[in-house]
């Protein structure tokens, strides 16, 4: 019977042979993030108040595009690659050719590969925004800041110059750092693990509770290497691999956080109450059925029983009537930043647009030119703008 961490010091034991669990995620979740199982690569969702940024696309054989849609999510305010290698941005064509991109943003490293070639030449086909991230540079997803704490570096090392970025939802911190496996003092609760799982990263500069690695099953570069995980052992952290659970996904209500693993899209459903339930039930076989799942590397075998938890939860509020809607003047990736006081709120198709056009302008010039007002550093968040510009 094994034993599966959740959070810090929690843990549920599950019986293989009787129970399966289901959950049902609170309404109000400030943050989510789905560390995607692409076998050898990386490919990670943030979500906030209906905001998205991936990170990563992964290999191209891992389906981000489905994964990415399974989740509800028909565009992207951010799609950011780390770095140029294969492993993360083998997947980006088809996720610019399918999800329509607000902005993508990458550190200006190249690469002669046909991936980066052919990723290249979808933006332009796509006329998606592009920019170049540098350190110390924050932007805004709903109510997430988010920090690039690195973005390039000498001597054209692509895994260290990989973007790293700190996500803080209130109290909540985490590190998605590609594979940039040096780290300065960064203190963040949880971290994905960099270079997956590959030996000389200071991860102790972290000081986690949570260590993340995504990495696919029996791969050919033998990895997490053993000197990682002997490391991991030493540090009072709790650790989760795809290779090994699946999908791990992060939920952070902006004052503690859960871990899940192994759950997909269908686990994930509205309550019909505000409190999150954990339901039990008897399989109809004395031993369940195992699930072949499909990798980037071989298959794996995993079973119906998913590590859950409960998190805090909030009542969301009522959607006003709509009032008729302004036509826009601004539709995303045509945001300029040349000329201040250029638009007002009701200019932008959703209040998504006015955001992704409030943080280009603030990674631009560092200021909010247009006078978007954020609240918290969120564009034209009032609900009565909402009301006023149709957005509902």
């Amino acid at each position: 019977m094994p034993i599966i961490p959740l959070m810090k010091h929690q843990y549920i034991i599950i019986s293989m042979l009787a129970v399966f669990i289901t959950i049902t995620v609170p309404v109000y979740a400030e943050m989510t993030v789905q560390v995607f199982d692409v076998g050898q690569g990386d490919a990670i969702l943030v979500s906030s108040a209906d905001h998205h940024l991936l990170f990563d696309a992964g290999p191209a054989r891992a389906n981000v595009v489905s994964k990415v849609q399974s989740y509800g999510v028909t565009n992207l305010d951010y799609f950011i690659t780390s770095h140029p290698d294969t492993d993360h941005i083998g997947g980006a064509v088809a996720i610019i050719n399918t999800i329509p991109i607000e902005i993508y943003a990458d550190s200006g490293a190249t690469h002669t590969t046909l991936a980066y070639r052919k990723m290249m030449e979808a933006l332009i086909d796509k006329n998606t925004p592009h920019i170049e991230l540098t350190a110390g540079k924050s932007f805004i997803l709903g109510d997430v800041r988010i920090d690039v704490l690195a973005a390039g570096g000498p001597g054209g090392d692509k895994n260290a110059g990989s973007i790293v970025l700190k996500l803080t939802d209130g109290d909540v911190t985490m590190i998605l750092p590609g594979d940039k496996g040096s780290f300065d003092n960064w203190p963040a609760q949880i971290l994905v693990v960099p270079d997956h799982g590959a030996a000389g990263s200071n991860i102790e500069a972290v000081y986690p509770e949570v260590m993340i690695i995504s990495v696919g099953a029996e791969n050919r570069y033998n990895l997490p290497a053993q000197v990682t995980l002997n490391k991991i052992e030493n540090m009072d952290v709790e650790l989760y691999r795809t290779d090994l659970q699946g999908q791990i996904t992060v939920i952070s209500d902006g004052s503690s956080y859960t871990v899940l693993a192994g759950v997909t899209p269908e686990m994930l459903k509205e309550p019909q109450a505000d409190e999150t339930t954990i339901t039990e039930t008897e399989t109809p076989t004395p031993t369940p059925t195992p699930t072949q799942v499909q990798i980037q590397e071989p298959t794996q075998v995993r079973t119906q029983a998913q590590v859950a938890t409960s998190t805090p939860t909030r009542t969301p509020t009522r959607t006003p009537t709509p009032t008729p809607k302004p036509t826009p003047k601004i539709i995303p990736g045509k945001c300029t930043c040349d000329q201040g006081d250029l638009y007002d709120c009701c200019d932008f198709l959703s209040q998504g647009v006015a955001q992704a056009c409030y943080n280009h302008c603030l990674i631009e010039t560092g200021r909010d030119v247009h006078n978007l007002n954020p609240a918290g550093g969120r564009a034209c968040g009032s609900q009565a703008v909402a009301v006023l510009c149709g957005w509902y």
